[in-house]
């Protein structure tokens, strides 16, 4: 089951993050040439998203669990602050209910200029985090590693796809679990779509 929801979420990934909306409107032969150049039009720099995330709490195990999160992005000159909320959810077991979810703030830094219509990114960032498994619930202060690759900057409609790596860095938590053992690296790779 689970490797059907990631299935599905990479093939909407695919489908809407590279199809083209842009149409080519072509001048007419009868005007002037300074009027046929149109200005390029500018980079959307900032827009909220929605986002769709295949996640691995546990990178000792192979073990994907499907997410979502909505977020915010911010953008600075050849540079952006990210700031969103996800959510991952187990299916149901004996043991209760698994969940585990994250609120990073992340400086992300763009490879190419403002006005490309595409961009490698990468960043860090902090975060706070917390699950439940098991019955214990722990939360911590997350230290996260980004990188992506954004489309369509000049469209309405934006596109990412993202991979993020985080860990613990402080626990937050009032139960004597350590560190080590509450929390393992958490990888993420999510699509999202920005408007």
């Amino acid at each position: 089951m689970k490797s059907r929801i990631a299935t599905a979420l990479f093939s909407i990934a695919s489908v809407m993050g590279f199809s083209d909306e842009a149409q080519i409107n072509q001048p007419s032969s009868n005007l002037p040439i300074d009027l046929k150049i149109a200005e390029k039009p500018a980079t959307k720099k900032s827009f909220g998203y929605v986002r769709m995330t295949v996640a691995d709490p546990d990178l000792n195990t192979i073990q994907t669990l499907p997410g979502l999160g909505l977020g915010y992005r911010y953008g600075l000159n050849h540079a952006a602050l990210d700031v969103s909320a996800n959510y991952t959810r187990e299916a149901r077991s004996v043991d209760g209910e698994n969940y585990s979810f994250n609120v990073p703030v992340s400086y992300l830094r763009y490879v190419n200029n403002d006005a490309a219509p595409q961009s490698f990114y990468y960043g860090a960032g902090l975060g706070w985090a917390g699950s439940q498994k098991k019955g214990v619930y722990e939360n911590n202060l997350n230290a996260s590693a980004t990188a992506g690759y954004e489309m369509y900057r000049t469209q309405n409609i934006h596109s990412f796809v993202q991979m993020d790596v985080s860990h613990a860095a402080l626990n937050l938590s009032t139960t004597s679990v350590t560190l080590q053992k509450a929390f393992k690296p958490l990888a993420q790779v999510s699509f999202g779509l920005g408007f």
